[in-house]
């Protein structure tokens, strides 16, 4: 005896109800991203030029974590500020990050010229107005180093109080979604953290040299220059190592020397009088610099 063939009817699509359907996801979609903070939206534009561009986006990457970061920390500076210990806190900070630049311009200008910064007040002055924004993001680089021991330890923090229903305050900014944006944040600054590295290391290892931790600090910038291209990767810090030199020679020879001096002056130099007895020639062979000190030969003291 034959079976008969059973004819199992296939469901037919409605194709209305897959519209609606695609209608509420995207609808849901739309609020949630409403409900995302600017720096939320700008951690989510950074994910997606990573999945897409790749390596390529990397400086442009790093710009959008930094402008991020700073939305959200300019709202707890403030509020820093207002306050008289955080007043306090952030002074010393100042103080001590313009005490390693005034401590640095010195050294330079010494290295320049070969004598004490403490006779070349103006040159010292424009050298400390020169090497304060590297040390402001060599400090940078470390608390945001510091910041990726500090934020895994708060999200386990949250994660321990959220089973009791206590919402703790939040470490950066009052965002919707904490805990995923906190490990997005932490991974896009660990990104930052190897990008700046490799453009700045040396003015990285200074800073590692103040805070006693040289030793971890060069494993890690070895560890992240090793992926890239050694010379490249101080392409910058050396432009801007020239640029530091090349200007103070210039402002030393046309702004801090003197054309006409009591003491007499070597043919095509310039002075600065060090003393009663002692003055630093400056020479100029077309971009050559020579300095020198010499005697002070003057009517009143005399050869």
């Amino acid at each position: 005896m034959k079976l008969p063939h059973l004819l199992i009817p296939l469901p037919k699509l409605n194709i209305y109800l897959f519209f609606a359907a695609l209608q509420r996801i995207k609808t849901k979609l739309i609020f949630l991203f409403m409900q995302l903070t600017l720096s939320q939206k700008i951690y989510g534009l950074c994910l997606l030029l990573l999945m897409f561009n790749g390596a390529g986006e990397y400086p442009i990457i790093s710009l959008l974590i930094m402008s991020a970061l700073t939305l959200e920390f300019w709202p707890r500076f403030t509020q820093l500020w207002h306050s008289l210990a955080g007043k306090a806190v952030l002074l010393f900070c100042y103080a001590v990050v313009a005490n390693f630049a005034l401590v640095n311009a010195s050294g330079l200008i010494n290295e320049i010229t070969g004598v004490s910064a403490i006779h070349l007040t103006y040159s010292h002055n424009f050298a400390i107005l020169l090497m304060l924004p590297l040390w402001i993001l060599g400090f940078t680089l470390a608390i945001l180093l510091l910041m990726q021991f500090i934020i895994p330890l708060y999200l386990i923090f949250l994660l321990l109080l959220k089973p009791f229903g206590i919402k703790a305050t939040q470490l950066i900014s009052s965002v919707r979604y904490p805990f995923t944006t906190g490990i997005v944040r932490m991974g896009l600054s660990m990104l930052l953290l190897s990008q700046l590295i490799i453009y700045f290391p040396d003015d990285f290892q200074k800073v590692a040299r103040v805070f006693d931790d040289e030793r971890v600090i060069n494993e890690v910038i070895e560890e992240v220059i090793d992926e890239v291209d050694i010379h490249q990767s101080k392409t910058l810090p050396r432009h801007y190592e020239k640029f530091i030199g090349w200007s103070l020679r210039e402002f030393i020879y046309q702004l801090e020397a003197d054309s006409f001096s009591r003491c007499q002056i070597p043919e095509k130099s310039r002075v600065i009088e060090l003393n009663d007895y002692e003055v630093l020639a400056i020479s100029k062979q077309e971009k050559q610099y020579t300095y020198q000190v010499i005697k002070c030969l003057s009517p009143a003291i005399g050869q």
